[in-house]
């Protein structure tokens, strides 16, 4: 016997337990897919990732391009613009591809205050509800952004990335050719 999953309707906000991604709700009716219907824990970690990305624009107006340029100059392949910490559980940082940083710290901070403010979400770029990817246009320039949610150490991916006390979260800013 399988476990049993939460799910919530989206239509209704009904939460129910089922084995597998239901398509219809059993209270109100609805039809749907997995976006209709993400798992309470889906749903936990988007508002998560919502209020860690939310934090993002409080960082973006104290960059400097110094820091920048040091990244570049070394050949660094993800260049740390800033460690965030949002009180009083959720701790990442924020990372730019050298593509990115190339760009000068305007675009950067562009950049990271679109990240934080997206929530143009769709079945491309959040299948499961979760708004662990997005995408945002730049001064005319298509850019990804991506929500990694690692163990504290940064080793390797969380063991229950819905519990913040075991989640580190890595923000990436990108161009499409660098993922």
């Amino acid at each position: 016997m399988l476990d049993h999953i939460t799910y919530t309707c989206a239509a209704c906000a009904h939460e129910f337990p089922a084995e597998f991604q239901p398509g219809r709700c059993p209270k109100c009716g609805a039809k749907g897919g997995s976006r209709d219907f993400p798992s309470t824990v889906a749903l936990t970690i988007a508002r998560q990732n919502d209020r860690f990305r939310a934090a993002l624009a409080l960082v973006a107006p104290r960059l400097c391009q110094a820091r920048l340029d040091l990244a570049l100059d070394a050949g660094a392949a993800l260049i740390p613009v800033a460690t965030v910490a949002v009180l009083p559980d959720l701790n990442g940082r924020i990372v730019v591809t050298p593509g990115v940083a190339a760009k000068g710290i305007h675009f950067v901070r562009e950049a990271i205050v679109g990240c934080a403010v997206d929530g143009n979400f769709t079945d491309f770029t959040d299948p499961y509800a979760d708004h662990t990817f997005g995408t945002l246009d730049v001064q005319g320039e298509r850019l990804y952004w991506q929500v990694d949610l690692y163990d504290a150490d940064c080793v390797s991916g969380s063991p229950s990335p819905s519990d913040p006390a075991h989640t580190h979260r890595v923000v990436t800013i990108m161009f499409p050719i660098e993922r």
